[in-house]
């Protein structure tokens, strides 16, 4: 258990020094910014306890606010990611698998595991930028910094889980 628990925690403290030294200076074309810290979430086990998913989800979010200088929204983003983690995972993976498991491409397959990743981007971006922005008088700059950012961030997140694949897959 402390081997896990190591392996997290330095995850943790390396994606968010990552995000923040960073990612969070790309800003695409003025809309899209990488927000890759949501990989830890996504790739939490999968018999985590929902109280502990969303706590850990929460201080994930609270970390990047807190040197971010942000309001709280990132915190309000993650949390909401967390949440809604178990209903997605339950509904998209096979019934087959065994009850821990470690979601990835090699342990869902490419399509059913970029689908688990597109739902709850999608929910923490739309949730961060329509509380970052706290209006829905420019639509469109709302909609391109949601879609431009989770296309980059799913990019980011496809890339890494291909490079675990090639690098780290067993002979």
């Amino acid at each position: 258990m402390s081997a896990s628990w190591l392996k997290y925690s330095l995850s943790f403290f390396l994606l968010v020094i990552l995000q923040i030294w960073i990612l969070n200076k790309i800003h695409l074309f003025g809309f899209a910014t990488p927000l890759f810290y949501v990989y830890f979430i996504l790739k939490l086990p999968s018999n985590m306890g929902r109280n502990s998913l969303i706590i850990t989800a929460c201080f994930l979010g609270f970390a990047i606010d807190f040197f971010s200088y942000t309001l709280g929204f990132n915190m309000l983003a993650c949390t909401l990611m967390g949440f809604f983690r178990y209903y997605v995972l339950s509904s998209l993976a096979p019934r087959d698998m065994a009850d821990s498991f470690i979601p990835s491409v090699k342990s869902f397959g490419l399509s059913l595991f970029m689908g688990y990743a597109m739902v709850l981007v999608a929910i923490h971006h739309i949730v961060l930028f329509v509380v970052e922005s706290f209006t829905f008088f420019d639509i469109i700059t709302l909609v391109l910094g949601i879609i431009g950012s989770s296309l980059l961030t799913l990019s980011l997140i496809l890339g890494t889980e291909e490079i675990k694949l090639y690098f780290f897959k067993k002979k």
